[in-house]
C-alpha cells in the first residue's frame, strides 16, 4: 500500500512535470508549424465534405490565353478594352457581381491599335453601366505605396464607415488604388490581401476588413456578399464579424480561418473559364455568331477575374499547393463561399487544450508507475489513438479544429519521463554510448567522450566543428568498366585508408555517401585544433591513396579524391528513426562543405577550404586564394583557397605557385586586370596545367574588354552542385 501511494505521488510529479514543459512549449507556439501541417492534412483528406458554392465561377488568364492572343500580336498586358467587353458580356448575360482580383493602379499604355485614354474610358464605361464591379486594392504598412487621401474611396464604402463598431480592423495607411475613372465606374473596392501563416508562409486566413483613410474596406471575397445582400448592419467584435444575421467567427487576430474545398484551379473545386474563350464568345455575340460560351451561362453568378498563369505570379501558397498550384483570385472565391453558405472553421479555445495536456499527462504517468509496461504501454496507445480519432472526427463533423499535436506530445512526453524514472540507468546509457560512438571515432576519443562531465549527453548540441567531404574522382567512369565484386572490393579499401586519416587526426567518420566521405573533426567534444586536423587528414588521404596505387599488387586503380573543408557551428547529435539512429551533424556549414568538394571540378584542383577554415590555420600550410565563389543554396559568397601541401612538406614550385597566385589574386580584386593577366600567364606557362590560371585569364580578358560594374566585387556564381 505504501508503495502505491509512493507510485501515485511519483505519478503526480512526473505528471506535472509534463505538463508544464508541454504546457509552455504550447504557449510559445512552439507546436504550431506541426499543429498547421496536420491541420492541412484534415482538409485535403475531408474537403470533398463541402461542396463549393456552384454560384461561384472563374474567368481566369491562364497559360492558353496568354498563347492565344500573342499569337494574335497582343501580349501581356492586355489592353482595357479586352475588360470592357468582358464586363459587357458578363452583365448581358445577368451575372450579379463581377470580381477583379488584378489591381488597376496605372493607366492603360498607348498602343499602335488604341489610346489608352479611349481603352481606359471604356473599361470605366462598362462599368458604371454594369453597376456590379468590385475592383481590387492592396494596402501596406510601407511608404512605398504612400497615396494621397482618397475620397473616391471613402464614398465607395461609405456602409461600413457609418454601420461598423470599433473592433479589430487592420488599419492601415498606404494603399495601391485603381485609378480615379475607374473609381468612379466601379460599384465597390476590395482588399486583395492575403497573409500567410508565419510557420511555413501558408495562406489559411484572411483578415476581413481594412482601414485606410477613414474608410473601411472588406476583403475581396466578404465585398461582393455585403453587395449580394445589401448588408443593412454590420458590426465587428472580439471573436466574430456580425452581418446582419449572419456571424462570422474570427479568430484571436480577429482573422477569418478558410474552410477549402479542395484544389485550386480549373481541375479544382470551382468552375473555370478561359478568358480567351469569354473574349472571343463576347465577340461572337456582338456579331450574332455563335458563341463558344453563350453569356446566359452566368446569369446569377458571381465572376472572379484573375490569374492563374504562373508568368503573371499570382499563385499562392495554401494547403492544396503541393497538389495543385493555388491562384489567388480563388482564395477570395473560397472566403465568398464559406460566408454565403456558412462553412465556417472554428478553433477550441486553448483552454481546453491545456486541460488535454493535463488529463492525459496524469493518465499516461499513472499507468506507467503502477502498471507494467505491458499494461501501460498499450494505454498510451489507445490514448493516443483516441485522440486522433477525436480531432478527425470533430473536423469531419462540424468543421471544428481541435489540437493535434499539443496532447499527443503530452503523452509522449508522459510516457518518456516515466519510463526514464522507472528504467534508465547510468551503466546502461554508457554502454548504449561506447556501442554507439565505436564506429565513427579513435578508442582515444571514445575514451575521452566516456570520462567528460557530458559524455552521457549524445542528445543534440551547438558546436564549431570542421566538416570534411571527399570522394572519388571520376568515379562513375571506373564503376562502368568494373564488376561489382571488384567495385565492393575496391570501395572498401578505399574507405578503409579514408577512415583511417579521419580517425588518426581525431575526427569523426559521420557517414559514407556513395563514394563520398563524410567527416567531423571537433565532435562530439571540442578540439582547438579541428580546422588544422581536418587539412591535415586531407593531405594524408591524398599521400595515403597515391601510395596504395603505387605499391598494390592487386590492379588497385589509381585512384583520386576530390576534398572540401568548412568550418562552422553545426547541430550534432543523434539523428533517425525510432528503430535506427545514427551519430551526425547537420547545419548550413556541412552544406557548404560539400559545396566545396564539388567545386573542385570547376578549378581542377583536389582540395578546396572555406575562408572560415582558412582563419584557424596556423602558418604550416601552402595554401593559395582560389576564387570569391557565390556556391548554390548560399545567400553570402564565400572566399575558398586550395590546399596544397604542409609546409614541412612543400616543393619549390608549390611555393612558388602559392606566392604568384596571391600577387594576382591582391591585383584582380583590386580591378587591375591587365596586371592580373600578366601574372596568371606567367603562373599558367611555368603550369601548363593549371585549370585556376586558365581561368582567370579569361576572366581577365573579358574584364579589360568589357569592364564590371563599378560595385563588382569579384564574386563568382557557382551553379552546379
Amino acid at each position: 500500500m505504501h508503495n502505491t501511494k509512493q507510485r501515485i505521488v511519483l505519478a503526480l510529479i512526473l505528471s506535472m512535470t509534463a505538463s508544464v514543459l508541454v504546457i509552455v512549449a504550447y504557449s510559445l507556439n512552439l507546436f504550431e508549424p506541426l499543429e498547421l501541417t496536420t491541420l492541412d492534412v484534415r482538409f485535403r483528406q475531408y474537403a470533398h465534405l463541402r461542396q463549393a458554392d456552384t454560384n461561384i465561377v472563374f474567368a481566369t488568364i491562364d497559360e492558353q490565353s496568354l498563347s492565344n492572343f500573342k499569337q494574335s500580336g497582343i501580349v501581356w498586358k492586355w489592353p482595357r478594352d479586352f475588360y470592357a467587353a468582358l464586363v459587357r458580356y458578363l452583365h448581358r448575360g445577368g451575372a450579379k457581381v463581377v470580381v477583379f482580383d488584378i489591381l488597376f493602379s496605372d493607366p492603360d499604355i498607348d498602343r499602335i491599335s488604341s489610346d489608352a485614354t479611349q481603352t481606359d474610358g471604356a473599361f470605366a464605361a462598362e462599368m458604371q453601366k454594369a453597376g456590379n464591379v468590385v475592383l481590387a486594392s492592396h494596402f501596406q504598412s510601407s511608404e512605398d505605396f504612400l497615396l494621397d487621401d482618397n475620397p473616391l474611396v471613402r464614398r465607395r464604402n461609405q456602409l461600413l464607415v457609418d454601420e461598423f463598431a470599433e473592433g479589430k480592423i487592420f488599419e492601415y495607411s498606404h494603399a495601391i488604388l485603381p485609378i480615379e475613372i475607374f473609381q468612379k465606374g466601379m460599384a465597390s473596392l476590395g482588399a486583395a490581401n492575403y497573409v500567410t501563416d508565419p510557420e511555413d508562409g501558408v495562406c489559411r486566413r484572411l483578415p476581413l476588413l481594412f482601414r485606410f483613410e477613414g474608410a473601411v474596406i472588406a476583403q475581396l471575397g466578404l465585398a461582393p456578399y455585403i453587395r449580394l445582400k445589401e448588408a443593412s448592419s454590420i458590426t465587428v467584435d472580439t471573436s466574430a464579424l456580425l452581418i446582419d444575421e449572419n456571424r462570422i467567427p474570427l479568430d484571436e487576430n480577429g482573422n477569418f480561418l478558410i474552410t477549402w474545398y479542395g484544389k485550386g484551379g480549373p481541375d479544382g473545386a470551382f468552375r473555370y473559364y478561359s478568358i480567351w474563350s469569354l473574349i472571343i464568345s463576347a465577340r461572337d455575340e456582338e456579331l450574332k455568331k455563335k458563341p463558344q460560351v453563350p453569356s446566359s451561362e452566368f446569369k446569377d453568378k458571381v465572376v472572379f477575374v484573375g490569374s492563374n498563369a504562373a508568368g503573371l505570379f499570382d499563385l499562392k501558397n495554401t494547403p492544396f499547393t503541393s497538389v495543385q498550384p493555388y491562384p489567388g483570385m480563388e482564395i477570395s472565391g473560397t472566403l465568398l463561399s464559406n460566408v454565403l453558405n456558412k462553412h465556417y472553421l472554428v478553433r477550441v479555445d486553448a483552454a481546453y487544450t491545456i486541460l488535454a495536456i493535463m488529463a492525459f499527462s496524469l493518465v499516461i504517468c499513472l499507468a506507467f508507475t503502477i502498471f507494467r509496461l505491458l499494461i501501460s504501454l498499450p494505454l498510451a496507445i489507445v490514448a493516443a489513438g483516441g485522440w486522433i480519432f477525436a480531432c478527425l472526427h470533430v473536423f469531419e463533423t462540424s468543421n471544428t479544429w481541435l489540437d493535434f499535436v499539443a496532447p499527443l506530445v503530452a503523452i509522449g512526453v508522459a510516457t518518456a519521463i516515466s519510463t526514464i524514472a522507472r528504467y534508465q540507468t547510468e551503466g546502461r546509457a554508457r554502454r548504449q554510448i561506447r556501442a554507439t560512438l565505436d564506429r565513427y571515432l579513435s578508442p582515444v576519443v571514445v575514451k575521452e567522450v566516456l570520462e567528460s562531465p557530458d559524455g552521457a549527453a549524445l542528445t543534440g548540441k551547438k558546436i564549431t566543428s570542421s566538416i570534411l567531404f571527399s570522394d572519388i574522382k571520376d568515379y562513375t567512369k571506373i564503376s562502368e568498366k568494373k564488376e561489382p565484386a571488384y567495385l565492393v572490393d575496391m570501395l572498401n579499401r578505399y574507405f578503409t585508408i579514408m577512415s583511417e586519416c579521419v580517425l588518426d587526426n581525431n575526427g569523426l567518420v559521420d557517414k559514407y555517401i556513395g563514394d563520398a566521405v563524410m567527416a567531423v573533426f571537433g565532435a562530439p567534444l571540442p578540439r582547438k585544433q579541428h580546422a588544422v586536423e581536418a587539412c591535415i587528414s586531407a593531405l594524408e588521404m591524398q599521400r595515403r591513396l597515391q601510395e596504395e596505387s603505387e605499391r598494390s599488387l592487386q590492379g588497385f586503380p589509381a585512384l583520386k579524391t576530390r576534398v572540401g573543408i568548412n568550418t562552422g557551428e553545426i547541430v550534432v547529435g543523434n539523428i533517425g528513426s525510432k528503430k535506427r539512429q545514427d551519430y551526425t551533424s547537420i547545419g548550413d556549414p556541412v552544406n557548404l562543405a560539400s559545396r566545396l568538394e564539388g567545386a573542385n571540378k570547376e578549378y581542377g584542383t583536389s582540395i578546396i577550404i572555406s575562408e572560415s577554415t582558412f582563419s584557424q590555420l596556423d602558418g604550416s600550410f601552402v595554401l593559395r586564394p582560389l576564387d570569391f565563389l557565390q556556391v548554390k543554396g548560399k545567400d553570402e559568397p564565400v572566399l575558398i583557397y586550395e590546399l596544397i601541401a604542409r609546409r614541412t612538406d612543400a616543393l619549390p614550385e608549390q611555393l612558388e605557385l602559392q606566392r604568384g597566385t596571391e600577387e594576382a589574386w591582391d591585383l584582380y580584386k583590386k580591378r587591375l586586370f591587365k596586371d592580373a593577366l600578366a601574372l596568371y600567364k606567367r603562373i599558367g606557362e611555368r603550369h601548363p596545367d593549371d585549370v585556376p590560371a586558365r581561368l582567370f585569364i579569361q576572366r581577365c580578358e573579358g574584364y579589360i574588354k568589357n569592364p564590371p560594374a563599378e560595385n563588382w566585387n569579384g564574386v563568382h556564381t557557382l551553379h552546379s552542385k
